[in-house]
């Protein structure tokens, strides 16, 4: 069995790349966000507001995300593995 008959073979790995890229970048873009919006001066109205990330819970969140997301990943790709070439290209 090749490895791109395997059900996710190569969307998988694919996939995984993509989405911890994007939560890379979203947390990283939401955290920089948050940060310039709660200490800046037009948001704090003079009051001293401390910013902190909760980061056990931004890891918790993007683990199950990222757990999810693959899941429903697999899930189809398991489905069209098993669909036959020929099969695919004569359906209209």
């Amino acid at each position: 069995m090749s490895y791109s008959t395997v059900p996710g073979g190569v969307v998988l790995p694919l996939a995984a790349m993509q989405q911890l890229y994007g939560y890379e970048h979203h947390v990283v873009g939401g955290a920089i966000l948050a940060r310039n919006l709660l200490t800046s001066d037009s948001f704090k109205d003079g009051s001293a507001i401390k910013f902190a990330m909760p980061w056990p819970e931004v890891i918790a969140i993007v683990s199950i995300a990222f757990v999810f997301s693959l899941l429903m990943t697999w899930w189809p790709s398991r489905g069209a593995s098993r669909v036959p070439v020929a099969e695919a290209l004569r359906y209209e």
